[in-house]
């Protein structure tokens, strides 16, 4: 086990008990220190952990990080720093040492602590269950010994043991939210309920029960309803409106988990604006959202994590003050893919995910004139075929249809998701005419007749 010591009373008292019990139940105990750089009296700490570590005759792993400068580095506040730099280091000494517990001293009255200011801030029942006994933590568990403990029980046990501790100056600066609630706002409730602390202590636990609950649901609906694709993932619209609100906000929030790995930075309001997708009239809206993107196509919402190949438009665009391109400007600017057709041969597109296969073939016994496999009949002229991706302007008339569409309409009306579009390959001939619509239908101009000179059968073959 590996526990994380500031040299203060809490991790000093848990640092001895974990001695005890190491010995009774014959674990190993291993102690971390971080020293982070931002108080005058931090390697006085970190000498203290040390001396510590020596006279229980444990091994000691120490490091130092400039938490100021990363902060700045990263653009977060230096207690969110702090945090993020502390369990990184815990996590990587657990991993060196074997360790699979890291046990921190937190006690019941910073759980009470981290509830007022949950509450303050406007935390849903996820925020208000607090700190869990036990969380996750790479490779190992992350467990709170403390957590039904109070200060006042754990100074008592310090002088009934004359055990010496370090004291952060730090915390009696009523600057910071968690000093003002400990020294002014917990004192003053307490006039109202003088067991305020055990009080707060139940309430989060009652809460984290009510949670563990509704994660299991929202883990089997998500379950059930998310499907993978195109390196998205999806839910359906039906489905989400059919449960209450509350279990489609946590399916929300639980497919942004999926999707990028956290929840770090996502607030009510982002779960509020992607239930937005789900109204009428929303398709082929998106959204960014702290390191993911969403959107909806047709019946579907789908997330994505930060595809560089999707960014969303500038803030310029998006206030209409930049020129928007011409579709003359965006077709001198196609970087898609282009290909030549070979007669007899198969050629990969493996920006489609896929590959075109071309054979001569007999008027006779045509292919329908949709879909994977289809018959196009060459004019006389036609001596060379090109696959290409489509481009802004792109034109052709389906067969049979009474005029000329946008190849982009087309596939929307077959309900080809916005993106999925750039990539579907169109053949073309030599003066540009659109033949086939790969995996979709042919054009009136590759309409197959009996005096048809020559006739390619193409096949549209996913991988």
């Amino acid at each position: 086990m590996l526990l994380a010591v500031s040299g203060g009373p809490d991790s000093v008292a848990l640092s001895h008990s974990l001695v005890e019990l190491a010995r009774e139940h014959r674990f190993d105990l291993h102690l971390a220190h971080l020293n982070h750089g931002l108080r005058e009296g931090a390697d006085c700490d970190e000498a203290f952990c040390a001396e510590l570590a020596d006279r229980l005759e444990l091994p000691f792993a120490c490091s130092r990080v400039d938490v100021a400068r990363e902060a700045r580095r990263n653009r977060l506040s230096i207690e969110e720093q702090a945090r993020n730099s502390r369990y990184r280091f815990l996590e990587e000494s657990a991993e060196q040492w074997g360790c699979r517990r890291i046990a921190a001293a937190h006690t019941q009255n910073d759980q009470a602590e981290t509830f007022l200011l949950r509450l303050l801030r406007g935390s849903g029942a996820t925020g208000l269950a607090a700190m869990r006994p036990i969380v996750p933590l790479g490779n190992a568990s992350l467990i709170r010994p403390l957590l039904e403990v109070t200060r006042p029980e754990v100074l008592a046990f310090l002088e009934s043991r004359k055990l010496a501790y370090r004291l952060d100056p730090t915390n009696q600066d009523r600057t910071i939210p968690r000093n003002r609630v400990r020294h002014e706002t917990l004192p003053l409730l307490a006039r109202l309920n003088p067991n305020l602390i055990a009080t707060l202590a139940r309430t989060t636990h009652l809460l984290r029960e009510d949670e563990e609950w509704m994660e299991e649901e929202t883990a089997r609906v998500l379950e059930g309803m998310t499907s993978f694709d195109q390196g998205r993932l999806w839910l359906p619209v039906n489905g989400l409106d059919s449960l209450h609100l509350a279990l489609r906000r946590r399916v929300i929030r639980g497919a942004i988990a999926w999707a990028r790995g956290d929840l770090r930075a996502v607030t009510s309001r982002h779960v509020q604006d992607v239930l937005g997708l789900t109204a009428a009239g929303r398709s082929g809206r998106r959204l960014c959202l702290p390191g993911l993107q969403c959107g909806r196509s047709f019946d579907r919402i789908w997330f994505q994590e930060n595809p560089l190949s999707h960014r969303p438009p500038s803030a310029s665009r998006l206030s209409g003050h930049a020129p928007q391109p011409t579709a003359k400007d965006e077709r001198r600017s196609y970087n898609g893919f282009e290909y030549a057709v070979t007669v007899p041969g198969e050629l990969v597109i493996p920006e489609a995910g896929g590959s075109i296969r071309v054979e001569e073939a007999e008027p006779s016994s045509l292919p329908g004139a949709a879909g994977h496999t289809v018959k196009v009949a060459l004019g006389e002229g036609d001596i060379s075929l090109r696959v290409r991706s489509p481009m802004p302007g792109d034109r052709f008339r389906p067969l049979g249809a009474p005029g000329s569409k946008s190849v982009s309409r087309y596939l929307m009306e077959r309900r080809v998701d916005r993106d999925r579009r750039r990539v579907v390959p169109l053949v073309v001939r030599s003066d540009e005419e659109i033949l086939w619509v790969a995996g979709h239908g042919i054009s009136e101009a590759s309409r197959v007749t009996a005096d048809a000179q020559r006739v390619l059968r193409l096949s549209w073959l996913v991988a």
